[in-house]
């Protein structure tokens, strides 16, 4: 949810699909409790999460748009008024992605892009997991390029992740990032050097996870 047309009120973005292509729907709220509905881009496609932040600094709401494969990862630029151009894509159609998170990684002001990625399965029967294990799949970072463009990302070390946290753990300035694990591996805290990469890391938690989703903590001063 966020305004995304500048008038103040609150607008929802629908992200559909999962396994199967859905329209993704923007929803704009008309201040009385009723909202009108558009589609995202001219194509259905395999959504498990849209996120939104002001990818090229002029001041409003952009989508970035997370696919499961075989479908391109998407970002849309807003005109100001609530209206989406697909301008650009981040990462590989083939990822199987579930989650993106939006943070400022390097300390350059431009929100950058989080990739989470679940781990494929060898032995599939019907369609669905088997009994074997995993195999270990690289999450990713896509830093902002200053114009709202990431060409290029980077691996993390992670197996099989739906959600990545990203939040300041150590208190030196720079957003780390936590990745529970999905599928029956260890989950790990990523150190962020300060500027956006993340060259060691700590296994934390039980040794054998199955974790959907992780979330920051918010507090409310009580003041004085």
């Amino acid at each position: 949810m966020g305004d995304l047309n500048g008038d103040g009120l609150p607008d929802i973005v629908l992200g559909k699909g999962r396994h199967w292509p859905l329209y993704n729907r923007v929803l704009l709220n008309d201040g009385k409790g009723g909202f009108t509905a558009s589609n995202l881009g001219t194509a259905p496609d395999r959504t498990y999460s849209a996120a939104l932040a002001d990818i090229d600094r002029d001041g409003d709401l952009d989508i970035i748009v997370s696919n499961d494969g075989p479908d391109r990862k998407l970002v849309y630029l807003n005109d100001g008024k609530g209206h989406f151009t697909e301008a650009g894509t981040f990462g590989s159609p083939s990822w199987a992605t579930r989650y993106v998170t939006l943070a400022d990684l390097n300390g350059d002001g431009y929100p950058d892009i989080v990739v989470a990625n679940r781990g494929d399965y060898p032995d599939l029967v019907d369609g669905k997991p088997g009994e074997g294990p995993h195999v270990p799949t690289p999450s990713f970072v896509c830093l902002n390029d200053g114009k709202g463009h990431f060409p290029a990302c980077e691996a993390l070390p992670t197996e099989s992740a739906t959600s990545i946290v990203a939040a300041d753990l150590d208190g030196d300035g720079a957003l780390d990032l936590f990745v529970p694990h999905r599928d029956g591996g260890q989950s790990i805290i990523l150190w962020n050097d300060g500027k956006g990469h993340f060259p060691t890391s700590t296994r934390v938690g039980p040794a054998a996870a199955w974790i959907r989703m992780g979330a920051q903590a918010t507090s409310m001063g009580t003041g004085g």
